[in-house]
């Protein structure tokens, strides 16, 4: 049943996101449930966090929707896990209640070819690795994971590629190898993993990193964003096409589109007038836009989320046909 939190929680005035079951309680915003030894006292611990603040605000600021995750729940889907760099973190945080995002630095190039560690999926999950590994319920082993990469090698390399295509088929190989070491590993014989690669944000020239400079003008570093970002999707399309087990799905080229400076749907007139000529790039990111940096203002990433829920329903959708599909060849 549903619990007030102002009668619960009489100085915590937050409406009712709080679910009492035989199990204890259960936070529907943040689709955490505190056990049957779980108390007044560590609810309200919760609601007073800042993880769940950020959660509510992205709730009813109407960026968190709370039908996807129960969709979501009703399919199976334990966790949704966002590994790579900023980008990823920043735009996702307030996706869903399901979402946890882990910050791992760098390039596709420098993960792709052993420069950079990640540390494999079994260490990442904690707790929620039991949780995938002990259900019950014969559905409720899925596991969304969303990759973020690109925008480093598109700041700093992009004058060293030959081919977009081939570090575009890096990435996807090494995510399905990744994901494949997870699957082999002693106990996750069970869970079900879903790779998803979130597109390469508009290429910007605010903020400075002296460890992650800017290289090249900002004219080419849009190019090498169209050219990765294309090449991702012709990448991802090769894996669905290819029979391998994993398939790597793409959010699409499109993703960040509401972002570049030609959309000017979020522009107004007098934003628009104070931004400086060189940041008026065709394609790159605008800066009413951005937090001042190279990212989009995290309340503003809606319709990232949106191209994100739709790649993970399809995602969904077709690992069901492809296992409807290799249980009609062991009939025959």
């Amino acid at each position: 049943m549903d619990v007030n939190c102002s009668d619960l929680f009489p100085d915590v005035s937050l409406g009712k996101e709080i679910l009492e079951g035989s199990r204890g309680y259960f936070c529907a915003v943040c689709c955490l449930e505190f056990g049957e030894f779980g108390g007044v006292a560590q609810v309200r611990a919760h609601l007073i966090s800042k993880k769940h603040r950020r959660r509510l605000k992205g709730r009813h600021g109407g960026l968190i929707s709370l039908s996807f995750d129960n969709a979501l729940l009703r399919t199976g889907v334990v966790r949704v896990l966002s590994i790579g760099d900023c980008h990823g973190g920043r735009c996702l945080h307030l996706f869903s209640g399901l979402v946890r995002t882990r910050f791992y630095g760098g390039s596709v190039f420098s993960w792709a070819n052993g420069v950079r560690y990640v540390p494999p999926l079994t260490e990442i999950l904690g707790r929620d690795l039991k949780l995938l590994r002990n259900s019950h319920m014969e559905q409720q082993n899925k596991l969304v994971v969303i990759f973020s990469y690109g925008e480093i090698d598109v700041r700093c390399h992009s004058s060293k590629w030959k081919f977009a295509i081939v570090l575009a088929r890096q990435y996807v190989a090494k995510v399905q190898g990744y994901v494949q070491e997870f699957i082999e590993t002693f106990g996750n014989e069970g869970i079900r993993v879903f790779p998803l690669l979130l597109a390469v944000p508009p290429a910007s020239n605010q903020g400075h990193n002296p460890k992650a400079p800017f290289v090249g003008t900002l004219s080419e570093r849009v190019t090498a964003t169209k050219e990765l970002n294309h090449a991702l999707d012709q990448a991802c399309c090769e894996s669905e096409s290819s029979g391998n087990l994993i398939t790597v799905r793409y959010t699409g080229k499109e993703t960040w589109s509401f972002a570049e400076v030609d959309n000017n749907s979020f522009i107004s007139k007098t934003s628009e007038s104070t931004i400086c000529d060189s940041y008026k790039i065709s394609g790159s990111l605008n800066p009413a836009l951005s937090d001042g940096h190279v990212h989009v203002r995290s309340e503003l990433c809606g319709p990232v989320h949106e191209c994100v829920r739709r790649n993970i329903l399809k995602l969904l959708s077709l690992n069901s046909q492809n296992n409807e599909h290799k249980q009609i060849l062991k009939r025959r």
